[in-house]
């Protein structure tokens, strides 16, 4: 059997090539869309979530602002605390220093020399008086050194009165620890 052509004689020899490009492009159109939505997006999505991730992760591993100003807060709230503590126990134990103090002062004074002023700045305590002669003031400066309470005594004026009496100011320097009692120093 031989086929029969009705068409022209221009279009019998050709084949039907437009449509089929048509159809490919057609085709390559309606896959792009898969394509990209099915699979490009969603990878895309997954890496910027992973980098999300990250930054996250290595945000939680260093402190946030809240936490340093938190911490600050505590070290000075410990630091309060300290002083609070320090000052009650200057409080509870301020007494008995100064009486301790005075005692050491008094008990090392021999008979016949008077103490007029004692004043204090923390770790000198100076002493100013007065004595019948040299000889009585230089027993009490050995007696305040021999105590025991004192890293340092100095005598730092003397001043000689008509009647022989000596007027004197003794610096006694780094206070030792006041809280012993006669007991403990014998």
């Amino acid at each position: 059997m031989k086929d029969l052509n009705l068409l022209p004689q221009e279009y019998q020899g050709k084949s039907p090539a437009g449509h089929w490009f048509v159809l490919f492009l057609i085709l390559c159109l309606s896959v792009w869309p898969i394509v990209n939505y099915g699979f490009l997006k969603p990878l895309r999505t997954r890496s910027e979530k992973k980098q999300m991730l990250a930054s996250a992760r290595a945000q939680t591993g260093q402190p946030s602002v809240l936490e340093k100003d938190y911490e600050q807060q505590q070290a000075k709230l410990e630091e309060w605390q300290d002083r609070i503590s320090a000052f009650h126990e200057m409080e509870e134990e301020a007494p008995q220093s100064w009486r301790n103090r005075c005692d050491v002062l008094m008990d090392s004074l021999p008979h016949g020399v008077s103490i007029q002023e004692i004043t204090c700045d923390g770790t000198t305590v100076v002493v100013s008086g007065s004595s019948p002669d040299e000889v009585l003031l230089a027993e009490y400066l050995r007696n305040l050194k021999d105590s025991g309470f004192f890293s340092e005594v100095r005598m730092e004026r003397i001043l000689y009165r008509d009647n022989k009496e000596v007027a004197f100011h003794l610096y006694l320097y780094g206070i030792l620890d006041f809280r012993k009692t006669k007991e403990e120093t014998s």
